[in-house]
């Protein structure tokens, strides 16, 4: 027999497999999505991992990529291909992805994904020509909520990615539920339930529904002596920061308002924009009593709708102007900043704002338009940069995209001017950066713009994985523009004793608060992805300190304040605190008080060492998580403080309150699950207690009243997926699901 007929026969390579760890564990079929299917019906979605560290596939699409061969060359092609278009770091089209137009659609209908993380062994030929850093981490993987009531995608910059790496955040896995809690979860859902149901009620008590315009809005101002705190509230804290009015021409337009009988009346545009001033102005004023802010609570809900009315019709035509593009300005200020009114919607108000904006050519370099007077010039780029400063705060708050880069736009920063010197043509030249005027803080958040806007794009840009190089270039740079904004308000001290007359817009220490929880939050969401790798590779320890640092700077800017006391003690930064969403949460920002738990319970699980072993050390890094537990504990009494003044978000409180109860366990010895969940039944007990006060309060008790006619299903038994016993954890708070199959979603018929 001749030696070739002997020869072994040639050893199949084994295919890579592509089904989840656990699926592959319970030996089940798995759908290969994130998370799989078998991992959502087994409850814990937050549990599916794949071994190469992929997003998973589609079984088609598998397929597809398991009868495609491809030779040498075609790597080689393909990967020039993926580094010419600037694709990701570390990763690789697939050959049909690239050949195959971007539109491909699986059978379901749904757009298959265009990148695959290629198994080691296609990795090894590819080797020379696949781009890799070690210091990138992958885009985060989105969550969407998905149910008939509401859809909604929690992007890159959302808190639920920081949530769900604390153990009790996530959904626990049945077999780990202990059957003791049983009794005490059935005692939190009634809790719960009740809890929705009142705070439906006393929203539903607030809400004022407007029909139609209003057809006499001088008819609803109060008196001057009102109208005129309301205004001065309002130039005193936003004004300086968003510059919409011109000071000079508005006290002119509002003085004629008061006039007996006036030449010319006031145009109904500029009572619009009045109307939303004083809105605003309500958050920062002091009533003498509760009635008279219950009265201004109401009339800025009317004004508000009234200026959606006036936006919205009858043509959009009489409303695409400079006027109209301040309205719309002051009207997202006002739904983010007064109370019962909704800011949800923000990100999409700012994107029609930015377009309008374009439309109109403010984006573009005045200097274009020589016809075009230096005031008009002046007031265009004022605008701009506020329209630009709302765009990119609402993409940060609802972790969404701006669309918009800096290579869009040419339009020049204002100049440090006050608004007296743009009534007549300016003769001298502006005023230099070390002189405040009226635009000076505005000057100061315009600078950091374009690098806020890279920073945007930074995050979410989930085609490329993040660099950690990039990161810190961009961290470093913003870095520098909280320093410069430091320096200004240091240096502005020594001048503020001059008894010169000086602008009317002046800066206090709420601008200095405002301005730097502002500008901390980009540094904090810039590495708070590297911040959450740094808890197991230890490469991004500085990215951990940078973010906790800014995260420990933003909810100590509320120190000292006593929300207990009356309102009329509260300062600007309380009373804003109060009522404000995203940004305007100011130092009870929920991101906030999640990164400085998370690190106090990640320094805890660092030191669980044996008690023979404690020395020095533990007694340097208890010092070290001192402060930042009392600053969690001030944010909590903070938030319940909050509740009893009409607050009714329950979640950031019963979060912290869980967060705390599981630092004072772990620091114990004490079971974890145990304290937990005490601890956010008693607190949910109380604030059941005090919304049911301030019900009763509002509303005398009287037979069939709102809240007993109330249908019980407003919070369904059914909106908690699963089993109710054996499931529920603390994530049921935020009643969403994380389902990304959207087959298995019930929609109504």
């Amino acid at each position: 027999m001749s030696p070739a007929a002997i020869t072994p026969p040639k050893r199949r390579r084994r295919r890579p497999a592509r089904s989840c760890e656990q699926c592959r564990r319970r030996k089940i079929r798995c759908s290969q999505g994130q998370p799989c299917a078998g991992c959502v019906r087994a409850r814990a979605p937050m549990q599916c991992t794949y071994r190469d560290g992929s997003f998973g596939n589609t079984p088609s699409n598998a397929r597809e990529a398991e009868s495609t061969s491809r030779t040498e060359s075609e790597v080689s092609q393909a990967s020039g291909r993926a580094v010419s278009r600037g694709l990701a770091v570390g990763y690789l089209r697939e050959h049909v992805a690239i050949t195959e137009p971007p539109a491909q659609q699986n059978r379901d209908g749904l757009a298959v994904p265009e990148r695959e993380i290629l198994p080691s062994s296609r990795v090894q030929h590819a080797s020379p020509l696949v781009l890799s850093s070690s210091s990138s981490i992958p885009p985060v993987t989105p969550r969407l909520r998905n149910v008939p009531e509401k859809t909604k995608l929690f992007g890159q910059t959302h808190w639920l990615h920081t949530a769900e790496k604390f153990p009790v955040s996530g959904k626990f896995h049945p077999v780990e539920v202990e059957p003791s809690f049983n009794d005490a979860k059935a005692e939190l859902l009634e809790a719960l339930n009740e809890a929705h149901n009142l705070r439906s009620s006393m929203k539903a008590l607030n809400r004022v529904e407007l029909q139609e315009p209003i057809r006499d809005i001088p008819a609803t101002l109060p008196f001057k002596e009102t109208c005129d705190e309301l205004v001065r509230c309002y130039f005193r804290t936003l004004e300086p920061l968003y510059r919409v009015v011109h000071i000079p021409s508005f006290w002119r337009e509002y003085d004629r308002i008061w006039e007996l009988q006036p030449t010319t009346p006031p145009t109904a545009v500029f009572l619009v924009k009045l109307t939303l001033i004083l809105s605003i102005g309500t958050t920062f004023c002091t009533p003498g009593t509760d009635a008279e802010m219950k009265q201004c609570n109401h009339l800025a809900q009317t004004w508000i709708q009234n200026a959606q009315w006036w936006l919205t019709g009858p043509s959009e035509k009489t409303t695409y102007n400079i006027e109209g593009l301040q309205v719309c300005c002051l009207l997202l200020i006002a739904r983010q900043t007064t109370l019962n009114c909704s800011g949800g919607t923000s990100w999409l108000s700012a994107g029609s704002l930015l377009r309008i904006a374009i439309t109109m050519g403010l984006h573009r370099n005045p200097k274009l338009f020589p016809t075009m007077s230096p005031y008009h010039r002046e007031f265009r780029a004022r605008l701009w940069a506020t329209v630009l400063e709302l765009s990119v705060q609402s993409c940060l708050d609802l972790a969404l995209p701006l669309n918009f880069s800096v290579d869009d736009y040419d339009a020049c920063l204002p100049l440090n001017y006050n608004d007296c010197d743009l009534d007549s043509d300016p003769q001298n030249g502006p005023a230099p950066m070390s002189v405040f005027t009226d635009a000076t803080l505005q000057i100061l958040l315009a600078k950091s713009l374009p690098l806020r806007i890279n920073i945007l794009y930074l995050l979410n840009d989930f085609r490329k994985e993040q660099s950690y190089e990039r990161a810190l270039t961009l961290g470093a740079e913003i870095r520098a523009a909280c320093r410069e904004i430091a320096a200004f308000f240091h240096s502005y001290v020594h001048v503020d004793g001059d008894s010169t007359g000086g602008p009317r817009l002046r800066p206090t220490d709420f601008h200095r608060k405002f301005m730097d929880i502002h500008i901390r939050r980009f540094t904090m969401f810039l590495h708070r992805d590297f911040m959450l790798q740094a808890r197991t590779d230890p490469r991004f320890y500085l990215s951990r300190k940078t973010c906790v640092d800014a995260a420990m700077v933003i909810a100590s800017s509320s120190k000292g304040a006593d929300l207990s006391l009356p309102m009329k003690d509260w300062d600007d930064m309380s009373r804003l605190s109060l009522v404000g969403r995203g940004l305007f949460k100011c130092a009870l920002s929920f991101d906030a008080t999640l990164i400085l738990s998370l690190e106090v319970v990640t320094q805890l699980d660092d030191e669980s060492v044996p008690p023979a072993e404690a020395d020095a050390l533990d007694d340097m890094a208890k010092a070290m998580r001192t402060p930042l537990i009392q600053v969690l504990d001030d944010i909590r009494k903070q938030l319940a403080q909050l509740i009893t003044r009409g607050n009714t978000s329950l979640k950031r409180l019963l979060f912290l309150e869980g967060h705390l109860s599981q630092i004072r366990a772990m620091e114990s010895g004490q079971p974890i699950k145990a304290a937990i969940y005490e601890t956010v039944n008693k607190m949910l007990r109380r604030c059941v207690s005090i919304l049911r006060e301030s019900y009763d309060a509002a509303t005398p008790p009287e037979p069939g009243s709102a809240l007993d006619l109330m249908p019980m299903d407003l919070a369904p038994l059914d909106m908690f997926p699963g089993d109710i016993d054996m499931n529920w954890d603390i994530s049921n708070l935020l009643c969403f699901s994380t389902l990304n199959d959207v087959g298995e979603v019930q929609w109504p018929a």
